[in-house]
């Protein structure tokens, strides 16, 4: 007999269980955009941070549509969800940090 949820852990939230894409894909687009946003106000032609922080959160999104068309089980679905999204923040948080120390380097 499986084991009911348990609501305080983390693998066992409503969202990582029953989540429908639209509540993944809405934010991780919006965090995304953002991101992009903000990477195209510090494009320079003599740094290739943002250009490389654009394209990393862009592939990333685009596996996040991915894995909706593909993925069936919502389970793994929504696991693969909350890894790519952890990873669009990763890169916009270590784009920005890159950036700013190649700025400070600079001066």
């Amino acid at each position: 007999m499986p084991a009911e949820p348990e609501p305080t852990r983390v693998r066992d939230q409503p969202a990582i269980r029953t989540g429908r894409r639209r509540q993944w894909l809405v934010p991780a687009g919006l965090m995304a955009g953002l991101t992009v946003g903000l990477l195209v106000a510090a494009l320079r032609p003599e740094t290739a941070i943002p250009l490389a922080g654009i394209t990393a959160t862009a592939l990333l999104y685009l596996a996040m549509l991915v894995v909706a068309a593909t993925v069936r089980a919502a389970r793994i679905r929504n696991l693969a969800f909350a890894c790519l999204m952890g990873l669009i923040a990763v890169v916009a948080l270590g784009s920005l940090l890159l950036l700013l120390l190649s700025e400070r380097a600079g001066t």
